[in-house]
């Protein structure tokens, strides 16, 4: 992956597809995996994740960086002309000359045979010869000498000719031609990139596809969906109702609709396998009163022949019962869709709609987060369809996201955004609106406003109790607690709502929970996070520092040397002058050493 290729003239090719670029990509792969697997979860724990997993991918490549050279097929071979190990030639060949001169000095004042003498100066002139050439070899004394010719060439870089500048890059600093294999650029220094396709744009493919997966978990959030049941299953169902005296149960006798009251009918309640009958008032309730805690108890009556039967339910120890039971449902409900399949093949005409009395505006808490559903009946009390001129739009409240249209609801109904649309025309009787959406939740109060683009018949508002939680309303006269299941709930009624009024909604003693803890795991994540990126690319960062610094050497010692050059051209050098231009070529040497050295690692 990321060894270097060899081109189409076999010069070495360094990879299109860096160590560092395969490792982001693959943790924004992770991290968008998490965050789509982590569904509803918060912003906070969705950031932690994702900066989680990347972390990791940065402490793979900080491993991948060590454990690399140790394991990869490439080795590289023993360098003999670069740092420490050309000083050790350069010392070992400085003690061979010396001993050749002792060795001479000794024969001269003849304390050495001449065959010892012959001997031994052989094989120390044979190693001194070695290490020369070996210098030599290893040395960069030829591309030293191209680099001076060129720097004192009075011949301007124009004038190379065509099949020489089509094989070379130049140089984006300076503009100099190079070899096509150079790593360097001969007149600057400047590190050369390959050709064909750039780095450049490997980088910026990278970074925009980490960017669009790393941009794409944002846009999917976690859809509420909610299967509200239908108005009529409130028939027979018991609520409770902590209103009433202890062990009170009271069964309301209705035909087809709420308020349509059936008086002065009988009904039975069974009691522990008792018999009990009251007479409905004129609000068609009867009431039974002190019956004995957790027994089972089963309301019914017969109204036009119609049996009426509720659900089976124990009496209550503490509070009522509520028990309604609705006769001529099934009749009414086929005779209101017999009405609007009619009714609708009427053509539409002008007129207005309303939020029907049945709709209701929950909140409650899911997964930590305040969630709000909005669960309207659009009302058309015509007998035709009704177009009010144009969709039906509602704004959501101030900071409200996420939001998603429920079961149930209308084909005509849709959300973007915080815009609620409805198109028209309406058809007779109602159409179904079900939206639920996320508020953001800042303290432990929270001010819900939300205005009407048509009238509101009657307000019905629950908010799902949690601790000390209170909700007030100017809009919202009468409320209660009352127990929905195991969750207790604030129930909020009111009158009607003009189009265009708003409804205000002030919720306090919300369980505002300190975010400490959550603060301190990001950071130390951040900190994970930034810690992560400096191991996995500190070594880079510091080989370029170094590669900088010897950079800015090699560029000096080349300046002096080419100005001693200068010197040379104009009259014969002194002994010092020339030895100065060999000291600072065998320094030049070794800089340029180091920089191959760099390179190839």
């Amino acid at each position: 992956m990321t060894d270097a290729t060899a081109g189409p003239d076999g010069a070495e090719r360094e990879p299109l597809l860096q160590p560092w670029q395969f490792f982001l990509l693959g943790g924004m792969l992770a991290a968008t995996a998490t965050v789509i697997v982590a569904t509803g979860q918060s912003p906070a724990n969705i950031i932690i994740l994702s900066l989680t997993v990347v972390s990791v991918s940065f402490v793979g490549l900080g491993a991948y960086r060590m454990l690399a050279p140790l394991v990869g097929a490439r080795v590289e071979p023993p360098m003999t002309y670069g740092g420490r190990t050309r000083t050790a030639l350069e010392r070992e060949k400085n003690l061979v000359l010396r001993s050749i001169k002792e060795l001479e000095f000794d024969f001269a004042m003849g304390k050495i045979a001449k065959a010892d003498f012959d001997e031994m100066s052989a094989r120390l002139r044979a190693r001194a010869v070695g290490l020369m050439r070996q210098l030599d070899a290893g040395g960069y004394k030829e591309q030293i000498a191209r680099e001076i010719a060129a720097r004192l060439a009075t011949e301007p870089a124009a004038n190379v000719p065509a099949d020489a500048a089509a094989a070379s890059e130049n140089c984006p600093a300076c503009g100099t031609a190079n070899d096509d294999d150079a790593r360097f650029c001969k007149n600057c220094g400047t590190r050369l990139r390959p050709s064909g396709t750039s780095a450049r744009q490997v980088d910026l493919l990278v970074w925009l596809l980490a960017a669009g997966l790393w941009l794409l978990p944002g846009a999917s959030m976690a859809r509420a969906q909610v299967n509200m049941p239908d108005p009529s299953a409130i028939a027979g169902t018991p609520l409770p109702a902590p209103e009433l005296a202890d062990g009170t149960v009271t069964v309301r006798v209705v035909r087809e609709r709420m308020g349509n009251n059936v008086a002065g009918q009988e009904v039975v309640l069974i009691v522990g396998g008792a018999r009990r009958t009251a007479i409905t008032d004129e609000q068609g309730r009867a009431e039974f009163t002190k019956l004995p805690p957790g027994a089972l108890v089963q309301a019914s009556t017969t109204v036009d022949g119609e049996a009426l039967v509720s659900q089976e339910f124990q009496a209550p120890g503490l509070g009522g019962i509520r028990v309604a039971l609705i006769a001529g449902i099934a009749k009414a409900k086929a005779a209101e869709a017999a009405a609007a399949a009619e009714g609708a093949r009427q053509p539409a005409r002008p007129g207005v709609v309303e939020i029907g009395p049945e709709s209701r505006i929950i909140l409650e808490y899911q997964d930590d987060n305040l969630t709000v559903f909005y669960l309207f009946e659009i009302v058309n009390n015509a007998r035709t369809p009704i177009d009010i001129g144009g969709p039906l739009l509602l704004r959501l409240p101030r900071g409200a996201s996420g939001a998603s249209m429920m079961q149930g609801s209308s084909p005509n109904a849709g959300v973007k955004g915080d815009l609620l649309t409805v198109t028209g025309p309406f058809p007779p009787g109602k159409t179904i609106a079900h939206v639920g959406f996320s508020l953001p939740q800042a303290g432990a109060s929270l001010r819900l406003e939300q205005t009407f683009p048509i009238a509101v018949a009657q307000l019905f508002v629950g908010v799902e109790k949690i601790g000390n939680m209170q909700m007030t309303s100017p809009q919202l006269p009468e409320t209660r607690e009352m127990n929905s299941g195991e969750s207790p709930f604030i129930m909020g009624q009111g009158g009607r709502l003009n189009a265009g009024d708003t409804l205000v909604l002030n919720l306090t003693g919300l369980p505002a929970q300190s975010h400490t803890s959550r603060n301190v795991v990001l950071a130390l994540t951040v900190i994970m996070f930034l810690a992560a990126a400096w191991f996995a690319f500190a070594p880079s960062q510091a080989n370029a520092v170094q590669d900088a610094k010897l950079i800015a050497r090699r560029e000096k010692l080349l300046n002096d040397i080419v100005a001693i050059e200068r010197k040379r051209r104009q009259r014969p050098l002194s002994e010092a002058e020339d030895a100065k231009a060999r000291r600072l070529t065998t320094e030049l040497e070794r800089v340029i050493a180091e920089l191959d050295r760099g390179t190839a690692a």
